[in-house]
């Protein structure tokens, strides 16, 4: 490509709000469709994951290169959350005398020769709470991908 046109394109309006170059949390997400095109879905997860990223990258939450998160919006995992680093799989919870977002939370999924499937290990967390909930498990995972871990 040209250079011209290079720097047309990076100058373009998507690019205010899109970065050419994402973080590494942006780089392994993976949300299904949810709740805009699919009557199964629980949650939004579209508009939810980048929420969840969004507040991770403003808290400096980093995670280790090639961390996976997957969203699905339901049991039918179309964003394969069983097999993903953590894996988020859409929810409802009553709060009071409202019904909420909310996300079942699985880590530990893993593809290859050493496949296993995620294991839950929170149910039911309020879309609200999920970056406190990333937040918690990111340096879990940092520590677990480390040599020798």
């Amino acid at each position: 490509m040209p250079d011209v046109q290079l720097t047309e394109l990076l100058a373009a309006p998507l690019l205010d709000e899109w970065r050419p170059e994402p973080g590494a949390l942006w780089r392994q997400l993976v949300v299904c469709t949810g709740n805009d095109y699919c009557h199964y879905s629980l949650i939004d997860t579209k508009r939810r994951a980048v929420e969840l990223v969004t507040e991770l990258e403003r808290r400096g939450v980093e995670a280790p290169a090639g961390t996976r998160i997957h969203m699905s919006g339901c049991v039918h995992a179309c964003g394969k959350h069983h097999v993903a680093d953590i894996g988020l799989q859409g929810a409802n919870v009553r709060i009071g005398d409202e019904v909420v977002e909310a996300a079942d939370i699985f880590t530990g999924g893993r593809l290859g020769d050493d496949a296993r499937l995620a294991e839950r290990v929170a149910s039911r967390v309020p879309a609200s709470a999920l970056a406190d909930a990333l937040a918690a498990l990111l340096p879990q995972r940092a520590l677990a991908a480390a040599p020798g871990a």
